[in-house]
């Protein structure tokens, strides 16, 4: 598993509590993720520790786009988000 470092923790903390705590209680479970991508690239993110996402043009599926709007958003606008942009 990744370890994040405590300041990297701590400006996510900022900008999307809700995540942090979503990703420590999956971290407590020991749950597992899945990404779909080729072999190549799988390879590739585990040699390198390093995810890379795509150009939005590029994107069949626009909801993504428009759920993380949906989250950010609120988020900027919340106590943590004013916390974030005083940081």
């Amino acid at each position: 598993m990744i370890e994040i470092p405590p300041e990297a923790l701590k400006f996510t903390g900022l900008l999307m509590p809700h995540m942090v705590q979503r990703q420590s209680s999956m971290r407590r479970r020991n749950a597992r993720f899945v990404h779909y991508t080729t072999a190549e690239v799988a390879a590739s993110i585990l040699r390198d520790n390093n995810v890379w996402m795509r150009n939005l043009v590029t994107m069949n599926d626009f909801a993504e786009v428009e759920h993380g709007k949906s989250c950010l958003f609120p988020a900027y606008k919340s106590n943590a988000g004013i916390k974030l942009r005083n940081f």
